[in-house]
């Protein structure tokens, strides 16, 4: 499916940014629903500011997805529905860069579908992806997983799967993949 305006792979190193993850009911792009939206805001290499909410799907959430995010569908019964908090979400992002793992084949996506099915209007931010940077640069790992190459860099990864560590498990690696790799990286 083309996505008409949305944002594009950004090739840099940035200082300013927010990192956004998605858990969600499932795999697939198309039916995947939103139970969960994290976002932090990152100045000047240093986070300053959160956003992150539950949110009710209005479907019953496989047990496949429970299994890895740990999200059941008693814990989004009286979360807000997307179209309440949508627009808290892309005003806390505003223009900002999108930094996120696997983020420019599924979590952007998901978003894209869902404010112009709910607004009309495409998500446009850039992003950076850090799979590929990790892809990139760590060549002798068993596999790219974010808990994996979290791992790796001794991260403490209690809590993953969860939209907000997963934001800053993916700041981590980030700063550790620019330290080590500089803008190669990117």
């Amino acid at each position: 499916m083309g996505r008409e305006g949305k944002g594009h792979g950004h090739r840099a190193h940035t200082d300013n940014y927010c990192v956004v993850d998605l858990e969600t009911t499932g795999i697939y792009v198309s039916s995947a629903k939103i139970i969960e939206i994290s976002a932090i805001k990152v100045r000047r290499n240093k986070v300053v500011d959160e956003f992150s909410t539950l949110v009710n799907p209005h479907c019953h959430i496989p047990a496949a997805a429970t299994a890895v995010n740990h999200i059941t569908d008693r814990m989004v019964r009286d979360a807000p529905d997307l179209t309440d908090m949508l627009d808290s979400f892309f005003s806390f992002v505003d223009s900002d860069i999108i930094v996120g793992y696997n983020n420019a084949g599924f979590d952007l996506n998901i978003l894209y579908d869902a404010r112009i099915a709910l607004r009309g209007k495409p998500f446009i931010n850039n992003y950076i992806d850090v799979l590929y940077a990790s892809r990139r640069c760590l060549k002798d790992i068993e596999n790219h997983r974010l808990e994996t190459v979290s791992r790796y860099y001794g991260l403490d990864t209690t809590g993953e799967h969860r939209a907000l560590k997963d934001c800053y498990l993916t700041k981590m690696v980030y700063d550790k993949l620019f330290e080590v790799y500089g803008d190669r990286a990117f």
